[in-house]
């Protein structure tokens, strides 16, 4: 049983949400924000939820694009305490599957001052980096079961993402993926509509892990863009180079969203290593629009939805 008190779609609080939810949507949506909660609202193809379960869906990618864009899976359990943490490397990543966040990260680049959060009331669904050295397992099994326990479809304040409403829950550990100088690979975004890649969202990271974001068109000319969701993000600055590989990524991405009206597939691209971090039905939710406003309608206009 999750916080909201049911597992059912039909309780009547998620009713009055999914209602919420319809009565944002114009009788036409025309903006990508729009559209995105007009998916959220009505699609229900069976293929948004594999994208939404971030273990199942490697076997997606593996017949699509080959197991060698996926990362390496140290371990998989459906309780953490069965994870065999005496037996894994230095570095890792411990993540759940039926959500965005619910991670925690193990790496010895992470200042010692860190902790793991003994007070679930802050955990959300976040991010959370620790050195091995200040690495407790008791705790991050803690942490772990109490997102095994949430519903990610199912948030406070949030409209309804159908998508993560039913999905077997796994703890699965990655690989930690970090360049070859140390610094933790950030995944780039592919904004693809009907098997073509429009837009991209490219992110990095300080060595301090905090975010950075730059925007560039379909070919990685640079484009003066903004969002919500990444205020007070820094700029990468110089503008990075187009990866050499990059008609390889772009392949990648539209070869994964291949039959779909949209999808935002996201790719790692380390020292020319190629990995695939997650297919994102719902970005944002639908509720940060893109800026200018003029922008947020051209990828609305891309996106000829299929419900």
């Amino acid at each position: 049983m999750d916080h909201w008190g049911a597992n059912s779609w039909n309780f009547p609080s998620r009713v009055k949400e999914m209602a919420a939810l319809k009565a944002s949507i114009p009788s036409k949506p025309s903006t990508f924000s729009e559209k995105v909660r007009f998916r959220m609202a009505y699609d229900r193809k069976p293929i948004l939820k594999t994208f939404a379960d971030k273990y199942h869906v490697r076997d997606f990618v593996k017949t699509q694009v080959g197991e060698r864009y996926l990362a390496t899976v140290l371990d998989v359990a459906q309780q953490a305490k069965d994870i065999k943490w005496e037996l894994l490397p230095t570095n890792f990543v411990c993540k759940t599957n039926h959500g965005s966040g619910g991670m925690v990260g193990v790496w010895d680049g992470v200042e010692l001052e860190a902790e793991l959060p003994q007070d679930h009331s802050r955990l959300g669904w976040t991010r959370w980096w620790v050195n091995p050295l200040n690495f407790d397992a008791d705790t991050c099994v803690s942490m772990m079961n109490y997102w095994l326990k949430e519903n990610y479809a199912y948030r406070r304040g949030t409209y309804p993402e159908w998508a993560y409403s039913s999905i077997d829950r796994r703890i699965y550990i990655e690989e930690l993926l970090l360049h070859a100088d140390g610094r933790i690979a950030s995944p780039i975004y592919f904004y693809v509509f009907s098997g073509t890649t429009k837009f991209i969202l490219i992110t990095d990271r300080d060595k301090d892990t905090s975010r950075m974001v730059s925007f560039s068109d379909e070919d990685w000319n640079p484009l003066d863009v903004g969002n919500p969701d990444f205020d007070g993000h820094k700029p990468i600055i110089p503008f990075p180079e187009r990866p050499q590989n990059f008609e390889e990524l772009r392949h990648v991405a539209e070869k994964l969203s291949h039959g779909l009206d949209f999808a935002r597939v996201d790719l790692y691209n380390i020292d020319g290593r190629i990995v695939f971090s997650e297919i994102t039905n719902y970005p944002a939710g639908g509720g940060s629009p893109w800026q200018p406003a003029k922008f947020e309608m051209q990828l609305g206009q891309y996106w000829r939805q299929s419900v």
